[in-house]
């Protein structure tokens, strides 16, 4: 189901152009135009501009490939999948992905029923990207404390006696706890690509039963 009608598209795409291409000025403009009506968000009137500038040249390609003598032919679900590239559906996606800014292509691309390849399309036209999480110890209260008094200790005891991390044994490990490996490449936060929120999650915490390896 359409957001607008056809009629309320063509005045979308009017304003536009009156405002040489400036989403924000054409979103005024059609305020100014039609007061009672619902306004539009500013990506729509960028959506559907490029939208039909897509339609133009999947137009063109059509006619270039009947005169060439060409066979053309939709492949299989390629029709539906045109008809599938309009704005609402930009805008849904977009708006999905703002009330649950983790979600990934292969979700988006399910719940809308469309390529991954659409759906990244259409994040990376609106300048999203995937930012991953950074893992950072969990501390509990009293931990910054104790770690402190960890590492006087270890000043202190190098101090006392030269050879003292030489005695220590360094192993890499592996660490198993019950619930499960955490794969922090698959965990993402799609915001502006120019406003990086840095984020961080907590992970192994102290208390937490886990066996290490």
């Amino acid at each position: 189901m359409s957001l607008f009608s056809n009629a309320e598209y063509a005045d979308i795409l009017f304003m536009y152009g009156r405002a040489d291409g400036n989403a924000a000025a054409a979103r005024r403009f059609y305020q100014e135009r039609f007061p009672e009506r619902r306004l539009p968000k500013i990506r729509v009137f960028i959506n559907t501009h490029r939208q039909i500038m897509q339609q133009h040249h999947d137009q063109e390609t059509v006619r270039s490939s009947a005169t060439s003598r060409t066979p053309f032919r939709l492949e299989p679900g390629a029709r539906d999948e045109h008809h599938r590239h309009l704005p609402e559906i930009d805008e849904q996606i977009l708006d999905a992905l703002a009330e649950d800014p983790t979600l990934s292509i292969r979700q988006l691309a399910r719940q809308f029923n469309l390529s991954k390849s659409k759906v990244w399309s259409v994040l990376k036209s609106e300048n999203k990207y995937p930012y991953h999480y950074t893992p950072v110890q969990g501390l509990e209260e009293g931990d910054p404390v104790r770690r402190v008094n960890f590492c006087r200790f270890i000043l202190n005891a190098d101090i006392e006696e030269r050879h003292f991390l030489n005695s220590i044994l360094w192993t890499d490990e592996s660490k198993f706890s019950r619930e499960g490996i955490t794969n922090f490449h698959n965990l993402h936060y799609w915001s502006n690509i120019e406003e990086n929120p840095h984020l961080k999650k907590e992970t192994s915490f102290q208390r937490k039963f886990s066996v290490n390896v």
